[in-house]
């Protein structure tokens, strides 16, 4: 099982450094989980929020549908706007096997919400996006 988990972070980084999304951060900032430190902006952070397995009486038919969060980060408004609307464009409706076990049914968006965070140490602000997409994975 842990290993199946993996390849679904694998295939949604896979996804994510695409050249569309890459041009838009200026590189692959692109993390699971948290923006290791001393990294700069803009930059990408995805995360599983909950995982659904479908069940049936006879036979478990291998579908699943997961939340995942993806955050993204910049210096200003403008940047976050366009790092958040790229993710959009590569992970909504898409649909692959993205290699091995990982079938991708289909990634639909779910929402959106925009924050500012400043530091209270040095008073730089950081404008964040969160977006929720939900999975439909078979195995």
């Amino acid at each position: 099982m842990v290993y199946f988990c993996m390849r679904i972070e694998e295939a949604l980084y896979k996804q994510l450094s695409t050249a569309t999304l890459t041009t838009s951060l200026g590189s692959t900032n692109i993390y699971p989980m948290v923006i290791p430190q001393g990294s700069t902006l803009p930059a990408v952070v995805y995360q599983e929020v909950s995982q659904t397995w479908i069940h049936a009486m006879q036979k478990d038919p291998g579908l699943r549908h997961s939340r995942y969060q993806i955050s993204s980060f910049a210096t200003s408004f403008s940047e976050i706007k366009v790092v958040s609307d790229k993710v959009r464009q590569v992970l909504q409706d898409f649909s692959s096997n993205l290699g091995g076990s990982v079938n991708v049914q289909r990634i639909f968006f779910e929402n959106s919400v925009d924050f500012q965070d400043i530091d209270p140490e040095t008073k730089e602000v950081c404008y964040h996006t969160v977006q929720d997409y939900t999975f439909w994975i078979t195995t």
